[in-house]
């Protein structure tokens, strides 16, 4: 009888210590699978998942957390990148438009430099004109 009572305790430890395990198994795996999903996600699905554990305190609580809030770091620095390319985008558009109206200035420019330079010198075979002119009387 002693025996069995041994044998039966060894068993309900045995027994106890199985659910004991199973139970503390599925904690740390249950956590650890989340993880891996939401970092499959945020390599696929640009960044969009946030992992939510409801636990904290232990390592896998706090692996999560760090997860997450580099994953919201990224996802902000990514804004910041896209409208910050927006922004220099635009400058580069303002800058082409600015351009072409420098250019077409100094075409207009050039063109009036030309037309003083073309009166310059029929002033100047005006003049010469009038000198020769002028010499026959002298």
């Amino acid at each position: 009888m002693v025996t069995l009572g041994i044998v039966l305790g060894v068993i309900g430890c045995a027994s106890l210590g199985a659910i004991g395990f199973f139970r503390i198994a599925r904690r740390l795996a249950n956590p650890m699978s989340d993880l891996r999903e939401t970092r499959q996600m945020t390599t696929t699905e640009a960044l969009t998942p946030v992992i939510e554990l409801k636990r904290g305190g232990d390592d896998i609580g706090d692996l999560g957390n760090s997860f997450r809030e580099m994953t919201v770091s990224i996802q902000d620095s990514l804004s910041k990148m896209r409208a910050a390319s927006k922004r220099l985008s635009s400058c580069a558009q303002k800058m082409g438009d600015s351009s072409k109206a420098v250019s077409a200035s100094a075409q207009r420019v050039k063109a009036s430099s030309q037309q003083v330079k073309a009166s310059s010198q029929q002033t100047a075979q005006d003049s010469q004109k009038r000198e020769n002119h002028l010499s026959i009387y002298v």
